[in-house]
């Protein structure tokens, strides 16, 4: 058996990789890594990234501007509120107006109502008092008329019953005398 020697291969040693190529990293490829990831990232920043940040951005400038509208239409409520709330006030000062005017037409016109009626009833009351008096005489003439024929014909049955004997015209003339006493 031979026996071999350990062989030692002296000036045949291999160069043992240094710096980031002992961890197993080729660096050539490293480069063009850190290219394609460049690359990449630019690629992405143009067609991915800034579109999306003006979409972003967009996005936000819209919901600013519906802040704003919903910011003037509040604004705008309120101060449709306060007219509403002005020509409401306006409205009832009016209907008050009105209501007041209507108010002392009305006394006016029951005033002047009552008065005319008062008017009138002191008119028929007086109308009623001179029709009483022209009655109340015509009256009193008709009892006087009667009267008188009461009294003559009494007259006339006296005398027939005394048997005294007048002429006509003396009676005549005692009636015209007995109606002149009347009047």
């Amino acid at each position: 058996m031979e026996t071999t020697a350990p062989t030692t291969h002296v000036g045949t040693e291999a160069a043992q990789p240094t710096g980031i190529a002992a961890l197993g990293v080729n660096p050539s490829f490293l480069l063009i890594q850190i290219v394609n990831f460049l690359i990449l990232l630019l690629v992405l920043s143009v067609v991915l990234y800034r579109p999306l940040l003006n979409l972003l951005r967009e996005r936000r400038e819209k919901i600013a501007e519906g802040l704003s509208l919903a910011e003037r239409a509040k604004e705008d409520a309120a101060a449709a509120d306060a007219r509403a709330t002005g020509i409401v006030t306006k409205a009832r000062e009016e209907a008050r107006a009105i209501l007041e005017t209507t108010r002392s037409q009305a006394e006016h016109a029951a005033s002047a109502t009552k008065q005319r009626a008062e008017e009138e009833a002191a008119a028929l009351l007086e109308r009623t008092r001179q029709q009483i008096t022209a009655e109340k005489a015509a009256l009193a003439a008709q009892v006087e008329a009667e009267a008188g024929i009461l009294v003559v014909e009494a007259a006339r049955q006296v005398i027939q019953q005394q048997s005294l004997e007048l002429s006509s015209e003396e009676v005549s003339r005692a009636i015209e005398q007995a109606k002149g006493a009347l009047s």
